[in-house]
């Protein structure tokens, strides 16, 4: 087939189907070989994208797993930084997959824009209708929707990056390159690069302060607020 490369971002995202997410009771049988990936790895830089290396959907569709927000920027649960314990039900606190709309160099020209993919909330269970654990994979809102299925679970089995039990999610992402209309034996690779980005909500205790002042009073003075 001839591969060509597509400039425009706005050949991208035309994916059908719909689909569904799917929280599995049962030990799950992820693709042992699919690459892993955590927010863990972008906790250190909120709101700063970590591209995910490896991952290419220009000619087929490809799975990758991802671990729930768990204890991701979640703060120590005694008070104790060292100690290690977090309060992994402490909210606040987002993992979101995404993909930018065209390759990787048109994005360094300022072409394209984070398309949202997949979200693991701290306290958001996962859509199944038996229930998902706290933090699971979601879909996002939108066309995204219709084109991904979010499997979470404990491993069935050892995989490459896995062990038996470990709780995983795991999703497929869809080809992103498109045959040619006229000729579906010319297929346009559009490779587009993926990422994980870690949002997390914090209030100081001063906003906390006005926050309830406006909830409770006709809203907050300065005086009031540096009086508590």
């Amino acid at each position: 087939m001839l591969h060509k490369q597509l400039s425009l971002a706005s050949t991208l995202l035309a994916l059908g189907g719909s689909r569904i997410s799917v929280v599995s009771a049962a030990p799950v049988e992820f693709d042992p070989d699919a690459p892993r990936f955590s927010c863990e790895d972008a906790s250190s830089s909120p709101a700063s994208p970590l591209r995910l290396i490896g991952v290419d959907t220009s000619l087929s569709a490809t799975t990758i797993l991802l671990d729930p927000i768990g204890n991701v920027g979640a703060p120590s649960a005694d008070g104790d930084v060292e100690s290690g314990v977090t309060d992994t039900t402490a909210k606040g606190r987002m993992c979101v997959l995404s993909r930018w709309t065209a390759p990787l160099w048109e994005k360094t020209d300022g072409e394209g824009f984070y398309y949202p993919l997949g979200r693991s909330v701290a306290g958001v269970p996962g859509e199944s209708s038996s229930g998902g654990l706290d933090g699971d994979w979601n879909r996002p809102p939108g066309q995204a929707s219709w084109q991904l299925s979010y499997t979470c679970g404990e491993a069935a089995f050892n995989g490459t990056n896995f062990v038996e039990g470990e709780y995983l999610c795991e999703v497929t992402l869809p080809m992103t390159s498109k045959p040619d209309i006229k000729d579906p034996s010319i297929i346009y690779a559009i490779a587009v690069p993926y990422y994980l980005t870690y949002y997390e909500r914090t209030l100081s205790l001063r906003n906390e302060l006005s926050r309830f002042l406006h909830l409770t009073t006709f809203g907050p003075k300065v005086a009031e607020l540096d009086a508590l």
